[in-house]
């Protein structure tokens, strides 16, 4: 090879030897083993000698001892997941259809609260203690009989003088003592009979006076007349009682038959908020006209409206029944926020008598215990919707109750000669209660997001709501619950434009309005604006509150070119309209549409704003 080739061939670099303590400090190449008598450069100009101190050696792999307590300090902790999460069951997520992406859920998330998103693996330990209530998806497939957290709860009827005591009260231990002392193994456990009347504390002398001379026992007297009483209580079970269906309408017309508003001022105040809502929809010359501030109804209204029920004597049925219909009148009034705190004083009127427990009724229905189950689980949907609109946190959530649903049998088929056939609905025949219980259903998907994804931040951290990605966790949860949840809508609730019978039209228009307005509440947190920062793996939100805000507007349209009613359950329809054009009006300046897109989003916003103009001209 001549020495021409051997100056192109690349010289491998000379490896120094290892850096004095000065230069490794400085952390700088240490010249010394190329200068002779091996003193660096620097060392040479700071005066002194070039000092290596000894290395110290350390393996390069980990000691078997090592590693050996590592791997049991690991097995340590499975085990203490699996004994915190052991009721827990993975939870299968499907592609959600109402979301453009596929959205997976990461490995880990775990059950939170009444709305366990994700779970981890269940072992088979029964001694373990679940930490959280049952999953989310409980919540679009409620079986009560699957309920035995309340076995040991002692029976008291619902409505009883004693009143609701639960596990942790100190009348539950002295029935816990009472049966140790005879032995009784039984299931069933209530006091005797005896010591019922020593637990309904009589009042004392001094209170004794407030009861009596209490100007709100005195029954009311200033009625509609009896045939504008008739045509507004018809309104009522025409329009709001059919969705929210609190009263038993045989029951309440024959009390006022029998003149019981006269006698009873609870049911008296019964019958003049129901005459005040009825006065929404009814056109009658008797009726006063609506003032600035006033709606039509407020003349019966405004003698309840300053009701003070007693806090010395337990709630009755008719009581409970004046807290909701209160709140739903308050709801389409000037100040809709008030039956907001209605709705809570009646929850805790409802909790006081054990309304919210499966153990305080009875095994077959009655036509009172009936409407105490209806009363609650009307004020608790009411709830759910008003702590939605104000974004406030709701009165009570899915682990406080384990009350039964309300029985899918309509009014008239409550009562029969023959007992067997008592509350039996015709085969058949659907019933219009189904509507409730499948809107209760779906409003408890409401509360959940309520909870997770508009939570603050202190909860969740105590949720465990940490990492990058269980915003989108959660999402993908919803979505796959509000997609077994339409599923399972029964056929006559679907939505058809060309249903025929109305009950059932308006129903499902109803539902399905909520139902979008549901989707465009989940989505639109995820929304890219300027003040949020865009995540990492980011949602189609946007297009989802699109797609829902209008068809939304369609279900809309449709009922309100069919029936002409401005309002569904006192909902007035042009406030969702808002909504719709919101979102519309969102993704037109979010994003940059092209021409035809544009021209579509305006032609939806324009078509929206008609039908709430004609809304308000109603």
């Amino acid at each position: 090879m001549s020495g021409e080739d051997e100056d192109t061939i690349p010289r491998r670099r000379m490896k120094h030897s290892r850096a004095c303590d000065l230069c490794r400090r400085r952390k700088v190449c240490c010249d010394a083993s190329v200068v002779p008598g091996n003193r660096c450069s620097r060392c040479t100009a700071a005066g002194l000698d070039c000092q290596y101190s000894p290395v110290m050696k350390t393996s390069a792999r980990p000691t078997k001892r090592y590693v050996e307590a590592l791997e049991d300090r690991l097995k340590r902790m499975e085990g203490l997941v699996k004994k915190l999460y052991s009721n827990a069951q993975t939870t299968e997520h499907p592609r959600s259809d109402s979301s453009e992406g596929e959205l997976r859920p990461a490995s880990g998330a775990v059950s939170v609260g009444a709305m366990a998103v994700f779970d981890l693996p269940s072992t088979s330990d029964p001694t373990a203690t679940p930490l959280h209530p049952p999953p989310l998806q409980k919540l679009t497939h409620y079986d009560s009989d699957e309920l035995d957290s309340s076995d040991d709860d002692a029976e008291v009827a619902v409505g009883s003088a004693i009143g609701f005591f639960g596990k942790s009260s100190s009348k539950d231990l002295v029935l816990n003592v009472m049966h140790l002392k005879k032995g009784d193994n039984s299931d069933k456990r209530s006091f005797p009979q005896r010591y019922q009347k020593r637990l309904c504390i009589p009042p004392k002398p001094f209170e004794i006076p407030v009861i009596l001379d209490d100007p709100h026992t005195v029954p009311h007297s200033d009625f509609p007349e009896p045939d504008l009483m008739h045509r507004l209580v018809d309104a009522y079970f025409e329009q709001f009682n059919i969705y929210l269906p609190l009263l038993h309408r045989p029951t309440f017309e024959h009390d006022i038959q029998r003149g019981l508003h006269f006698r009873d001022r609870s049911f008296g105040s019964v019958v003049l908020l129901v005459c005040a809502m009825g006065a929404i929809w009814t056109q009658d010359h008797r009726i006063p006209p609506s003032e600035p501030g006033v709606g039509p109804g407020w003349e019966w209204f405004d003698q309840v409206g300053h009701e003070q029920w007693s806090l010395l004597t337990r709630p009755k049925l008719h009581d409970l029944q004046a807290c909701a219909l209160m709140a739903a009148y308050m709801s389409s009034s000037h100040t809709p926020h008030s039956n907001w705190m209605i709705l809570t004083l009646g929850i805790r009127m409802a909790l006081d008598v054990g309304a919210h427990r499966k153990k305080t009724y009875a095994t077959f229905p009655t036509a009172e215990q009936e409407q105490w189950k209806r009363a609650f689980w009307v004020m608790v949907a009411m709830d759910r919707l008003a702590s939605f609109a104000l974004g406030r946190p709701c009165a009570i959530h899915e682990e406080d109750f384990d009350v039964d649903p309300m029985t899918e049998c309509d009014d008239e088929y409550w009562n029969n000669p023959d007992p067997a056939l008592s509350f039996k609905q015709p085969p058949g025949k659907p019933s219009k209660i189904t509507f409730a219980n499948c809107f209760i259903r779906l409003l408890m998907i409401l509360a959940f997001a309520s909870r997770t994804i508009y939570t603050i931040n202190k909860s969740k951290l105590l949720l465990g709501f940490v990492g990058a990605e269980w915003k989108q966790n959660i999402v993908a949860e919803i979505d796959s619950a509000l997609n077994k949840w339409r599923d399972s809508v029964p056929a006559h609730l679907r939505w058809d434009s060309r249903r025929e019978d109305p009950i059932f039209f308006r129903q499902s228009a109803f539902l399905y309005t909520n139902f979008y307005q549901i989707q465009i509440f989940i989505h639109r947190q995820f929304i890219p604006s300027p003040r949020r920062p865009r995540p990492t793996h980011q949602l189609p939100s946007l297009m989802i509150c699109v797609s829902a805000a209008r068809a939304c507007m369609e279900v809309i349209e449709v009922q309100w070119k069919r029936t002409g009613i401005s309002d569904i359950a006192l909902t007035p329809l042009h406030l969702v309209l808002f909504t719709t054009c919101v979102v519309l009006l969102m993704n037109l300046w979010s994003g940059k549409p092209s021409e035809r897109e544009a021209e579509a989003l305006v032609a939806d916003v324009r078509r929206s704003l008609n039908i709430m103009k004609e809304l308000e001209g109603s």
